[in-house]
This record gives C-alpha cells, sequence and structure tokens, in this order.
C-alpha cells in the first residue's frame, strides 16, 4: 500500500442513489456502506475478518453484524485475496493512479526538454 494514498475518493451520489443495492437499504444500512467505504479506500480494502468489520461498524450484537455482511458487505463488495473491495471503488482508484502516474511522466518530459535547453545555452 502506497504511502501516498489519496486522501479523498469521488462521491457519485445520481449512482449512489440510483443503485438498487442502496436503494434496499435503509438508513441504517446507508451509513454502514459508506463507513465501509471510507474505510475500504483508506486501508485499500476491508480485511476478512468479521471481528474486525464489527469493530468498524460498531456492532452492538451479532444479528446486526449479520444483517450488516449481508446487505451491505455481500451486495456491495467483492472478496479478493483477503480483502473485501468495492468494484466501483477500485475503478476510481485506478483512474486516480493513472492520472497521477501520466502527470509525473509529463513533468519529467517537460523537465528533461528544459534542462536540456538550458545546457545548449537556451532560455
Amino acid at each position: 500500500m502506497p504511502d501516498n494514498k489519496p486522501p479523498a475518493f469521488q462521491f457519485y451520489a445520481g449512482d449512489f442513489l440510483s443503485s438498487l443495492d442502496v436503494a434496499f437499504m435503509d438508513m441504517e444500512l446507508r451509513g454502514a456502506y459508506i463507513t465501509l467505504l471510507a474505510y475500504s479506500w483508506l486501508e485499500y480494502g476491508i480485511p476478512d475478518d468479521d471481528e474486525v468489520i464489527a469493530k468498524i461498524l460498531q456492532c452492538k450484537d451479532e444479528k446486526q453484524f449479520k444483517r450488516y455482511k449481508h446487505h451491505v458487505i455481500g451486495a456491495c463488495f467483492k472478496l479478493t485475496k483477503d480483502r473485501w473491495y468495492n468494484p466501483r471503488q477500485e475503478r476510481e482508484r485506478k483512474k486516480i493512479t493513472d492520472r497521477k502516474e501520466n502527470r509525473v511522466e509529463i513533468g519529467k518530459l517537460g523537465a528533461k526538454k528544459r534542462w536540456s535547453k538550458a545546457k545548449k545555452g537556451g532560455n
């Protein structure tokens, strides 16, 4: 996991509100979903550990945890290599990473061009 992780992610209100998964959630489940999205963004996924997930969501009992696991994690996240990921969020993360890498390369090319002109006695 990179140290310079993006501090924020795009939240598309229209996509969120038009999602059938979200439409079937009550406000409590939506709050759990947003919490898990934020945690997943910062930690590059959610560990596949029921105890950790229950603590993140501050579950008061097993019944509440099972409800969250079924209606939020099971509906909106996919398990890959011992971590739960939200597919849409990971596509957005890739866009940000690709854009940043592209800007770095463009900056390097610009610096190289600028310094080669300076060595030749240009402005």
